[in-house]
């Protein structure tokens, strides 16, 4: 008899221990990020719901104009986010970083939320 072992990587590991301590809900949403190595991915999760409220990412033609690095392109973006959410009369939320370390263009990111009003 053969037996499959469940090997996570250590992305994975990251991911899950990183998620499974957070929680969002409408009034005070879950904001994931996902990177690859050109774009940032930005979703507005309503987990009580279980729905995606948006999401934005920047392969999109509004963020790619004038845009030289793509730590401009993550202030760009979480400007643009912080926009919506205020539009959505939401004030809060939670950041889940997911398997990304805190820095670069992900803490540029939180960053901008943050000095657009957003409480992180």
């Amino acid at each position: 008899m053969t037996q499959d072992f469940h090997r996570l990587t250590r992305n994975q590991v990251r991911q899950r221990r990183v998620r499974a301590k957070l929680f969002g809900t409408a009034v005070r949403p879950r904001i994931s990020v996902s990177r690859s190595n050109k774009h940032l991915l930005v979703q507005v999760i309503d987990d009580a719901a279980q729905k995606t409220l948006f999401g934005m990412h920047t392969k999109s033609q509004s963020a790619k104009k004038k845009v030289e690095t793509k730590t401009q392109a993550g202030k760009k973006i979480a400007a643009t986010v912080a926009a919506e959410l205020q539009k959505r009369k939401i004030t809060t939320a939670i950041f889940d970083r997911g398997q990304y370390p805190y820095l670069g263009r992900i803490r540029e990111f939180v960053q901008t939320l943050r000095a657009e009003g957003i409480t992180i």
